[in-house]
This record gives C-alpha cells, sequence and structure tokens, in this order.
C-alpha cells in the first residue's frame, strides 16, 4: 500500500466547449477521474461522466482536499474528505449508457422526499385485497393502488390435542348419554369395559 496521502483534486477541464466544466480526481487504484458539470452537490445531484484522457496538467486546480475514506461499495464510491464532507458517486444505466450521479445526503432527500428503495417487483395492476368485514381497524394500504373488498372470514381453529386416559364405568355411562359421538382417537366405552376387565386383579 503506498504512504501517498490521498487526496480529492477539483479542477476545472480545459475544454471550454464542453457542458462539464469540472474534473474531478478520485484516489482510487488507477486515479478514476470524471467531468462534473459541478464542483460539489450542494443543491441536487451533480452528472458526471468518465475523462478518458490523462489527468492535464494545465488544469486550474480549485480544490485540493485530504481524504479520509474513498473506497467502491457495489455500484458506488464513498468519499469522506478531511472537513468531514461525506458524499457518494452512484454508478448507473441511463438508455444503455453509464451514467453517474455525485450526490450528498441533502441532495438526495430534496431529490426524492419521502422516497423509499422498493423491496418487491412493481406489480403492473391493482390488487384486490379482501377485509374481514368484522374487523374493527382493518389495514387501509392507502399507498399501494388496491381494490378493497370485504368478506367474512371463517374463524381459525388450531388442531387440539386429545390425550387418552383411564375412565370409570360412570363417566362412561355419562358420556355415552350426554357426549357426540367419539372420535377415533377416544376411548369408546366399551374400550374402557376391555381396558378394566384386562387391569383388574385375577
Amino acid at each position: 500500500m503506498s504512504d501517498r496521502p490521498q487526496v480529492f483534486v477539483v479542477a476545472r477541464n480545459p475544454d471550454a466547449d464542453s457542458k462539464l466544466p469540472y474534473l474531478l480526481s478520485l484516489p482510487l487504484e488507477g486515479e478514476l477521474v470524471l467531468k462534473a458539470r459541478e464542483s460539489w452537490p450542494a443543491t441536487a445531484r451533480v452528472y458526471c461522466h468518465r475523462f478518458e484522457q490523462p489527468w492535464p496538467e494545465q488544469a486550474e486546480l480549485i480544490e485540493r482536499t485530504p481524504v479520509l475514506l474513498c473506497r467502491r461499495r457495489g455500484a458506488a464510491i464513498d468519499l469522506l474528505l478531511d472537513r468531514l464532507a461525506r458524499s457518494q458517486f452512484v454508478f448507473t444505466q441511463l438508455k444503455g449508457r453509464e451514467a453517474i450521479f455525485w450526490q450528498i445526503q441533502k441532495t438526495v432527500r430534496s431529490a426524492s422526499p419521502g422516497g423509499r428503495i422498493p423491496r418487491r417487483r412493481t406489480l403492473a395492476g391493482a390488487v384486490t385485497i379482501a377485509v374481514d368485514t368484522r374487523e374493527r381497524y382493518p389495514y387501509r394500504f392507502n399507498q399501494q393502488e388496491r381494490k378493497r373488498r370485504g368478506r367474512r372470514f371463517p374463524p381459525v381453529t388450531t388442531p387440539s390435542t386429545h390425550t387418552t386416559a383411564p375412565c370409570s364405568p360412570r363417566s362412561s355411562a355419562r358420556a355415552s348419554r350426554t357426549s357426540p359421538p367419539h372420535s377415533p382417537t377416544e376411548r369408546s366405552p366399551s374400550r374402557c369395559n376391555a381396558w378394566q376387565s384386562s387391569h383388574s386383579p385375577p
């Protein structure tokens, strides 16, 4: 690793006819040089483009600031200057061509107030959401394009666990008179009698 201090350089583009009048030098491996529309993204995102030529020695320097951090992170480059100014270069595609945007947190918020990164693929049309008519406080889904339809849902049931235990003749007779038909997992009176006869003392 080189011991040379890392610096972020901003200079004027010697090409007077260029629509990107500033040059930016980022201290990455191989040195990334970009053309930019502004010298800092103070009020809006700044469009940038790669500068395919060597750094021009005759370029007029505007800023030369020590860098605390300059690293690639996915499709972006994070830049933290010594004056505690943090910014980010985002690499994307526009109409099949590379586009680079230089931004800070303030400009991101002003460009997309309340915007959030989508977590799922955008749906093609409206979604029909069924809402139980007995629900007192249903979700409203105000942020989505949707159609609400009320319906009555059956009650939610959970499977019960049946335990089998020895039963007395009295309880068996009472169960046969008052209880509904037994399920396959429950003991019938005849099975209780069989169990008692098999477990009675000689």
